[in-house]
């Protein structure tokens, strides 16, 4: 699991989960969802592009079906441009469910009884997304971190592109790790995340100058922690 800035996506019913479970991607999930409604799927299709990357909750935990461990639930986030335009994504688009859970007789029941989920497809929404400040684009290291995740996690480096893609080396007392993914700014707050869509973190920025800039995120316990940023 991802430490510090990138806080994995928790949902009530989720757990810690070993990272080599399958976990069916933002799009191979939302797809059949989508076409429940043929018409509003095709139209959305024909319209738009879609990243790779996108998010959503996750059924987790070891209380769970172990059939039903790591499937993805409603809401969705995808991320989409006009069709054939190219760049950086323009939008991100919502896709809301109700979602119903089966026991083993095909009975209503909870997610800890339950031995299968479906989805009902309930509203479908745009959100223009913000350019990010350009001056967040390039390389990044940091020069020190304040808070409570400065001791599982020891220093990231970023590199923030144009394309609203980043990737980041991190070291932890166990070693270096890289994650790839996509990031986007709403109302001075950056959302990021893994391509995977299996973690994903919001921290508050502060651009000090051209050169320097500072994330604060809190944690579960309502403990803020501060990245100090230096341009490479």
């Amino acid at each position: 699991m991802i430490s510090g800035l990138v806080l994995g996506l928790l949902v009530a019913v989720a757990a810690d989960r070993d990272e080599d479970e399958p976990r069916q991607s933002v799009i191979a999930a939302v797809r059949p969802i989508l076409e429940q409604r043929p018409a509003e799927a095709k139209r959305l299709l024909q319209r738009y592009d879609f990243d790779a990357a996108g998010h959503s909750p996750h059924i987790g935990g070891d209380k769970v079906h172990p059939g039903l461990r790591g499937r993805r639930i409603g809401p969705y986030t995808l991320y989409a441009r006009p069709k054939g335009s190219g760049g950086a994504a323009r939008c991100k688009v919502i896709v809301k469910t109700e979602i119903q859970y089966w026991d083993a007789k095909g009975q209503s029941t909870d997610v800890f009884r339950a031995a299968s989920v479906t989805e009902l497809l309930r509203d479908v929404s745009f959100v223009d997304l913000e350019a990010p400040d350009a001056r967040l684009f390039g390389s990044w290291r940091t020069e020190r971190i304040e808070g409570p995740w400065k001791r599982s996690l020891k220093s990231i480096h970023w590199q923030l592109r144009e394309d609203l893609t980043l990737s980041a080396v991190y070291s932890t007392p166990e070693g270096d790790k890289t994650t790839e993914g996509h990031f986007e700014m709403t109302h001075g707050k950056l959302l990021f995340g893994s391509r995977e869509g299996n973690t994903w973190g919001l921290a508050d920025v502060f651009i000090e100058s051209a050169n320097r800039f500072r994330l604060t995120q809190d944690n579960m316990a309502g403990d803020a922690s501060v990245w100090f940023f230096r341009r490479e």
